[in-house]
């Protein structure tokens, strides 16, 4: 059925395993319950080494090297590091899709954090990004992207596309996932995949993520 292209992140850094199987949580469920899916969606794993051996990184940060001139140095025989591999196979990933684009993909990046904390989205403040952001029952952070040079999202973004990153909580925390989950969900409606009335517990999913975030402001700089 036609409809939009969403793309999900997992696990770009190994030791945020949460996004990763959240993906694969959502992917599953949207299996066997048959929902009528419009558009395509893609669940991408983004460092597995990584994730296998639960760490951030083997090489080097898989998130940092997204500016024009260090991919076009992945492509040169001497480039083996770990993470070298991971973004080629990424990029292969995406190739196609950005290639057959025709209009925005949304794509969305699950990320968790060292230290406890709510669950917030941050993106490159423009209108593009902001029906998804928002979307989510949960603080905007702006500036972060003028501040990590190099990220997979910053990268999308300039390519003209809807990027936005989730931070769901604690990395290790067992309501980081299920955050995630919720995040997916709220995304595949605002990108109209799905109906709201296709999704029975949104109206529980949107309260998980205001709840972890009550009493905080919607948007920060």
């Amino acid at each position: 059925v036609p409809g939009p292209t969403v793309v999900l992140f997992g696990g770009l850094h190994g030791n945020e395993p949460a996004g990763a199987r959240a993906i694969g949580v959502v992917l599953a469920q949207l299996r066997e319950g048959r929902l009528p899916l419009r558009g395509e969606l893609v669940g991408l794993a983004g460092n597995r080494r990584a994730l296998a051996a639960g760490r951030r990184y083997l090489d080097r940060d898989l998130n940092r090297g997204w500016l024009p001139d260090q991919i076009a140095r992945l492509w040169r025989a001497d480039r083996t590091a770990a993470e070298d591999l991971e973004q080629r196979e990424l990029l292969r990933a995406l190739a196609p899709l950005l290639a057959f684009a025709r209009e925005p993909i949304v794509f969305l990046d699950l990320h968790s954090t060292s230290g406890d904390g709510p669950p917030f989205t941050c993106m490159a403040d423009v209108l593009r990004n902001r029906p998804v952001a928002f979307a989510l029952p949960v603080p905007l952070i702006l500036g972060i992207e003028e501040i990590l040079e190099g990220s997979l999202m910053g990268y999308l973004c300039d390519l003209g596309h809807v990027a936005v990153a989730v931070e769901g909580g604690q990395s290790q925390a067992a309501r980081t996932q299920r955050h995630h989950e919720a995040a997916i969900w709220l995304t595949l409606v605002a990108a109209g995949a799905l109906e709201a009335t296709q999704v029975p517990e949104l109206a529980e999913l949107r309260q998980l993520l205001a709840d972890a975030a009550r009493g905080l402001p919607p948007v920060i700089e």
